[in-house]
């Protein structure tokens, strides 16, 4: 949602105060052909969810705490451990414990910060004895004490607080150990590789909402220096579909390194990096699309140890026609006071930066296959291609795609004037409404969940809202905003200035937006509002 809210204040001129108007792009819809000839978007394929003998996936448990309470709650990630045969401790002897290793591949910072709950899944209760010997980032190793009788555990590894209500403050409080000392003292004591093993089976979210996999599931450190092992000059570019929006900043998501970087992610060993052109070893992105579709799909730059500097980004060999259709919204376009701007790009070390690029095929394009490469040249590093191979189909996309946004085909609503008409007023929004506006007369201005009432000076008397504390709904009753009248004191010799109203003037020359001007005299001023 965009809101374009304009307030001005000059003494001597006029001061003039638009109503705000609300423009809810999400909510946006125009009309397209849906004739017969008329399907559904692209899927990109779907990524296995099981990594080295782990799935992930989600678990759709109840939650420890329930949404608005307040409280501390085992988290929404957690581990599937099995616990195999493992004898009861004999009287007399400490208490057994097993050793797991969790492979969560988590990209939160200071892991290590955070505490670990491990609940036995039988019960629903935590075991008594549980200890976190090393938290990292790809991996961590959890020692605990199992039920006798109980096989199978849940670790979770992000436990939070919540302040309740509908905007609560979340932490994640620092652990503080409730073990029995004398097992931990001879847990600890213990070297790891006399423990008893258990195993990870699953990584589970509470729903697929707060699901990391795939895109937020991170490659190990190993995995990473393979993955950029031969990348010319010590960077990658990555594509990627829409489906799967690069979300980490600093690290790699798992799957890019199941693509075989080193036979579909690099530039031949023979070609220099400064000029390197498109060839069979070149990363290859392809997908199918629809006539008349908006769009997009991502290429991430991975910098390695150095900065990128200047990125610019340039397509080449596509069809003449499509010239005006290509576009990098990171590079420049359209922004949302409808100005054209263009941006410099650059990337830090050790970070990956994705630049989403979006093509609108047209309407009358030939189905076939269309290529093209994208070329991503640097100040200081050299340039890299991304070879497109786009599969277009017969049929034509429904409404340019607009009605399938997860798959971000409103991307091209950013790089457009869309909805900066004053006389355009998206549903459920509403025109400006001006009560009251007879000569001489104060207005009283309403807008969805908010009235103004202006005094006779044009300051407001008051500005009711009926938006209700959670601004999910509008309530009956409004709330005052102002505790009293705005006013304007002027003191001249010791003594106010009294102030008489002497015009008032409405002009309200589109449906979203209203202006007035207000006069008022005393003996020594005259105030314009």
């Amino acid at each position: 949602m965009r809101t374009d809210a304009e307030v001005r204040v000059r003494f001597g001129q006029s001061w003039v105060v638009a109503a705000p108007v609300l423009l809810g792009l999400t909510l946006l819809s125009s009309c397209g052909d849906s004739g017969p000839d008329t399907a559904d978007l692209y899927r990109a394929p779907a990524i296995a969810n099981e990594i080295d003998g782990v799935v992930f996936e989600a678990g759709n448990w109840e939650p420890y705490l329930a949404a608005g309470e307040e409280g501390v709650s085992w988290g929404n990630h957690r581990a599937v451990v099995v616990v195999g045969g493992v004898a009861e401790a004999s009287p007399g002897d400490p208490p057994l414990a097993v050793l797991v290793t969790i492979p969560w591949r988590r990209h939160d910072a200071a892991p290590e910060s955070k505490g670990i709950i491990v609940v036995d899944a039988a019960t629903g209760e935590p075991v008594r004895n549980a200890l976190a010997l090393r938290v990292e980032n790809a991996s961590g190793d959890v020692v605990f004490q199992p039920n006798p009788g109980s096989s199978r555990y849940h670790v979770y590894y992000m436990p939070w607080q919540s302040s309740g209500g509908y905007y609560p403050t979340i932490s994640y409080p620092t652990p503080v150990s409730e073990n029995d000392p004398a097992w931990e003292a001879h847990l600890l004591s213990t070297p790891a590789d006399d423990l008893p093993r258990a195993q990870t089976t699953h990584i589970q979210s509470v729903t697929d909402f707060h699901s990391f996999f795939p895109m937020e599931v991170i490659a190990t450190p190993e995995e990473t220096t393979a993955f950029m092992a031969g990348a010319p000059n010590g960077w990658a570019v990555v594509p990627e579909h829409r489906d799967y929006p690069v979300r980490m900043r600093h690290f790699i998501p798992q799957h890019w390194v199941n693509r075989r970087i080193g036979s579909l992610m690099q530039t031949p060993p023979d070609v220099s990096a400064e000029t390197s052109e498109a060839s069979d070893s070149t990363p290859l992105f392809t997908s199918q699309l629809l006539r008349d579709e908006a769009f997009a799909f991502q290429v991430a730059l991975v910098s390695g140890g150095k900065p990128l500097s200047d990125v610019q980004v340039e397509f080449r060999g596509f069809p003449y026609s499509w010239a005006g259709a290509l576009t990098c919204f990171n590079c420049r376009g359209i922004s949302e006071k409808g100005r054209y701007f263009t941006k410099e790009i650059n990337v830090p070390a050790g970070s990956v930066q994705p630049l989403w690029l979006g093509i609108r095929i047209p309407a009358d394009q030939q189905p076939g296959t269309v290529e093209g490469t994208v070329a991503i040249s640097t100040a200081n590093r050299g340039t890299q291609t991304v070879r497109v191979s786009l599969d277009v189909q017969k049929i034509r996309a429904i409404n340019h795609g607009f009605d399938e946004p997860e798959l971000q085909t409103r991307l091209a609503w950013l790089n457009s004037t869309a909805g900066t008409d004053p006389d355009f007023i998206i549903e459920p929004f509403e025109p400006v409404r001006v009560e009251g506006s007879s000569e001489g007369e104060a207005p009283s201005l309403s807008i969805l969940g908010r009235r103004i009432e202006l005094g006779p000076n044009g300051l407001p008397d008051q500005i009711f809202s009926y938006f209700t504390p959670e601004l999910t709904h509008l309530a009956d009753d409004p709330e005052p905003i102002l505790a009293r009248a705005l006013d304007l004191s002027v003191t001249v010799n010791g003594g106010p200035e009294r102030f008489e109203p002497a015009e008032y003037q409405v002009q309200q020359k589109s449906q979203g937006r209203a202006q007035w001007t207000a006069e008022s005299l005393s003996y020594h001023f005259r105030m314009t509002v």
